[in-house]
């Protein structure tokens, strides 16, 4: 008979499962005030408005980890009961939030992959317009196969004794392929592909700065993809951490921290995308400073990745200095 979780074991995952989540949702209010500041410039930027979506994940994930996960490791009783509102919408919310963390990502990807490798198709496909058709398409894709996946069989649950989230399929069996299997797989190729394309551009960037080829628009562009790469790392660990964590057998008390890895993972995945647009992006930097106490004079951001909106931006700077001339 496996040992069950005492009350200390409890705490002490508990209080290490609250401090990080008070502290993201501390983190995620910031970017959100920063982002609903600056939005009128910011909208014009595919950066900006994927990663909108991506604090919006992070911030639900967080939110149902204060309602849930919290109290049910805290205390080991579902004080919600088995309610569809209070218990199975919630755990639905927070699968909706890790799959959209996870495609918006790879969405963000795929983004920067075209910039230096294809602008033109970027032009055209993450164009403010093109970016927000293509969430859209996103968000459908995500909860279909969400809704999927319960009517093949599998339902989320939390583990009150091994504090994490896991998926019952009672109808899987080994060596039958399962719609389980298809999710499995895609969380095991996106992560790869995210690292590929993140190795290539990283090769062409070089190539670039060899041939002299790099200007004030790519140092841009460099400098926002230096702030998407560790979040891709983080994910691709968070995931890796879903698939061989369970395979680790781990007996006795001991089992009570390795298990809870998985939900220390998505925590740090969680809490990772504000801390770095607070820590290196500057117009994240300068609207949090304007929403929380500074008020200032507003003005066009042009640290903004949206070309096209950079370069209205410098006609009307050129226009003004030519006014002044003949003045």
């Amino acid at each position: 008979m496996e040992e069950e979780p005492t009350s200390t074991i409890r705490t002490v995952c508990a209080v290490l499962i609250l401090i990080p989540t008070v502290i993201g949702l501390m983190l995620q209010a910031t970017v959100l005030a920063a982002l609903l500041t600056g939005w009128k410039v910011m909208r014009n930027n595919s950066f900006y408005i994927i990663m909108a979506q991506i604090i919006g994940c992070n911030t639900s994930a967080l939110l149902i980890d204060l309602y849930m996960v919290f109290p049910l490791t805290l205390t080991g009783k579902q004080y919600m009961g088995d309610s569809m509102l209070l218990y199975h919408i919630p755990l639905f919310i927070e699968s909706v939030a890790f799959q959209g963390l996870l495609y918006f990502s790879f969405l963000l990807a795929i983004n920067r992959f075209a910039i230096f490798l294809l602008p033109k198709i970027n032009s055209k496909l993450f164009s403010p317009r093109g970016t927000v058709m293509i969430s859209i398409l996103v968000w459908i894709y995500v909860i279909t196969i969400l809704i999927l996946h319960g009517v093949f069989g599998c339902e989320k649950k939390f583990s009150k004794e091994g504090f994490y989230f896991w998926y019952d399929c009672k109808n899987r069996n080994k060596g039958h392929f399962h719609y389980a299997d298809f999710m499995d797989y895609q969380g095991y190729v996106i992560p790869l592909l995210m690292s590929l394309m993140y190795a290539i551009i990283c090769l062409q960037i070089k190539i670039s700065r060899w041939n002299s080829t790099i200007d004030n628009a790519n140092n841009v562009e460099i400098r926002f993809l230096s702030q998407t790469i560790p979040l891709s790392t983080l994910l691709s660990i968070q995931v890796f951490a879903f698939i061989f964590i369970p395979q680790i057998r781990v007996t006795g008390y001991a089992r009570f921290f390795v298990s809870p890895i998985t939900t220390f993972t998505t925590l740090a995945n969680d809490m990772a995308p504000p801390i770095v647009l607070l820590l290196y992006n500057k117009d994240i930097q300068k609207y949090a400073r304007r929403a929380l106490c500074c008020k200032s004079n507003k003005q066009a951001s042009l640290n903004s990745t949206s070309r096209n909106y950079s370069s209205k931006i410098f006609m009307q700077i050129a226009k003004k200095t030519t006014t002044n001339e003949h003045v």
